[in-house]
């Protein structure tokens, strides 16, 4: 009889503590929870020397912490979290969860999705002189290209653009040798004309003194 009293005492204990539990953690505190996870904001930075990204989480505030779901990885015990050696165009979630030393502790509040880019190999080619904001020509790009298919959209594109302006690179009228010639000798002028034409006066001035001189010695 003693030992089935002591059973339904620790039941009893156990269902009270329950109870208390779940009383604390009301859908009010969960709702804050959610709000603050939500504020978490991340950035992320490309590492030339790897190919990878660093993605960094700030603004995790107490009693949150996240997990890699990829690879079920914690991350705890900090207002800002860096997540190394991410891969171009991965899309990892990241769960926000609540701590353990809280009402509503280890309960999922949040999830964070995070799309990477991809690298884009070719965005220094020749071909992008004058496109640089192409979506082909920028250094992350939404999909992973070969140069075949790079080649041919960014061809496309010039074409597109030269159909649409009427003009092309073959219509453009090119200043001959000597137009070239003339305005660099324009341009330098130009820009040092304060010390040409004072020289040129007084160039001026010596030779029409001698030439009188001249004219007095006859």
């Amino acid at each position: 009889m003693g030992e089935y009293k002591r059973l339904v005492l620790l039941l009893f204990l156990f269902f009270s503590m329950s109870r208390v539990n779940a009383a604390a953690c009301d859908n009010a505190l969960k709702v804050d929870y959610q709000n603050r996870a939500t504020n978490i904001s991340y950035t992320y930075t490309y590492n030339d020397s790897n190919n990878t990204f660093n993605i960094l989480f700030t603004n995790i505030t107490d009693g949150l912490f996240l997990i890699d779901m990829n690879n079920m990885k914690e991350y705890r015990n900090n207002a800002e979290i860096t997540v190394y050696n991410a891969i171009p165009g991965n899309r990892y979630r990241f769960g926000v969860f609540t701590s353990d030393d809280n009402p509503c502790k280890h309960s999922s509040v949040y999830n964070i999705y995070v799309s990477l880019p991809f690298y884009n190999p070719y965005y220094n080619d020749a071909l992008c002189d004058g496109i640089n904001n192409y979506k082909y020509c920028k250094k992350f790009v939404k999909k992973n290209i070969t140069y075949d298919e790079f080649k041919e959209n960014v061809v496309n594109y010039r074409k597109s653009l030269e159909q649409s302006s009427g003009i092309k690179d073959d219509d453009v009228i090119k200043p001959t040798l000597l137009e070239k010639i003339f305005n660099s000798i324009l341009d330098l002028y130009i820009k040092y004309y304060f010390v040409i034409l004072p020289s040129i006066i007084v160039i001026t001035i010596i030779i029409i003194i001698r030439e009188s001189n001249k004219d007095k010695l006859f």
